[in-house]
């Protein structure tokens, strides 16, 4: 609805976290998100609503963007690549905020080939859909950390000139802005600016040797450390063009990641079905006009 200044349509951001689940970021005994590792997500925290725990039905990126974005079921079995390779016609978030007069834009750093997710998502008919592979071959060079794709500051980036097109074109319509990073996918990369953050001996559990699990919490730290820095970076720019006076964001994750810390087999994500890898989060942040910066 309308609301806010002169009720008008308030911008919608919201930004996917690649394998980034609850028990990842926030605390189960006090619904806090850990600001050692996440330090703007726990700034917005303290005027969001806030979902400490709620299920995927399977940990995978495609199971989960299919209910976040229709609000229909996903099966926990079957062929799903095949179930995506389908338009998807029914009434979903895209549809209904175009019908409201929104211009929507989804925007991902990685390669969205995998799972079918890219059938999926064009299926629901953004107005801008960009993935790595949209990237000029000069940008790829330029961008990309990893075999997943680029380096998510430079698709926050994307996202505000793609804001900047539709401003200098003279839209006005409200945006819906859905933004996807990558990084915080294994093999866990950041830019070398962030690499002396979180060091592995911060991550030797009691009863432990410096090891490889210590060393893959540190980098999947520094990771979600990055990520948050690209968030701010997004709402920041987007308050600079006046766009996050009226506004909601969203912030969520897809699935959890697993380092054999609560069992000792599980690893990644696909492998098992415990909490650390089907348990996410999703914080709903408004922005008005009174809200403090």
């Amino acid at each position: 609805g309308r609301w806010g200044k002169g009720g008008k349509r308030p911008t919608i951001i919201t930004f996917h976290h690649e394998g980034v689940g609850a028990l990842n970021v926030i605390n189960q005994t006090t619904g806090e998100v850990d600001r050692t590792a996440a330090p703007y997500l726990h700034e917005l925290q303290q005027q969001a609503l806030t979902f400490s725990r709620m299920y995927t039905t399977f940990p995978s990126t495609l199971r989960s963007f299919i209910p976040m974005l229709t609000g229909g079921y996903t099966g926990t079995r079957g062929d799903i690549i095949g179930q995506a390779a389908h338009e998807f016609s029914n009434p979903n978030v895209v549809s209904m905020l175009k019908g409201l007069g929104y211009k929507t834009a989804f925007i991902a750093s990685g390669t969205l080939g995998f799972e079918g997710l890219d059938k999926f998502l064009t299926s629901l008919k953004y107005d801008y859909f960009r993935d790595f592979d949209d990237f000029s071959p000069e940008d790829q060079l330029k961008y990309k950390l990893s075999g997943w794709g680029a380096r998510d500051d430079a698709t926050v980036r994307e996202a505000l000139a793609w804001v900047d097109r539709e401003r200098a074109s003279g839209e006005t319509a409200p945006l819906f802005i859905s933004v996807f990073p990558c990084n915080t996918h294994h093999p866990y990369k950041v830019p070398d600016e962030f690499a002396a953050l979180h060091p592995a001996s911060d991550y030797i559990y009691p009863g432990e040797e410096r090891n490889k699990a210590a060393e893959q919490r540190a980098l999947y730290r520094r990771t979600i450390h990055f990520v948050d820095h690209c968030l701010q970076q997004l709402v920041e720019g987007l308050r600079e063009r006046g766009l996050v006076e009226e506004a909601l964001v969203l912030v969520t994750g897809d699935h959890g990641e697993a380092f054999g810390d609560l069992h000792p087999t599980n690893r990644l994500h696909k492998n098992e079905l415990y909490e650390e890898n089907l348990a996410v989060f999703s914080l709903l942040a408004p922005f008005l006009a009174s809200t403090p910066s």
